[in-house]
């Protein structure tokens, strides 16, 4: 992946709603849940980017979705500086 996660342990547990931080362009982005398909190492989440231009919506791998804690906010906010 293109994000340096400095060790951040990526997956979420899929809440239909909930808020996370998607990998988007070499950077995070705050994503909402809205699907989930597969399962195992394959599952994905459809995801809608938040904070953007315009609204996007993609499917994206569980190992590209990070939890919002501390740590990842920092990241967050580091990698919106650049």
């Amino acid at each position: 992946s293109g994000v340096n996660m400095k060790g951040i342990e990526a997956g979420v547990e899929f809440l239909p709603g909930s808020t996370l931080f998607a990998e988007y362009k070499g950077g995070l982005c705050l994503a909402k849940m809205m699907k989930k398909r597969g399962k195992g190492n394959y599952t994905e989440y459809y995801i809608q980017y938040n904070g953007l231009k315009k609204a996007e919506e993609a499917w994206i791998s569980t190992s590209c979705v990070y939890e919002i804690n501390p740590q990842t906010k920092r990241l967050f906010r580091d990698l919106s500086k650049k």
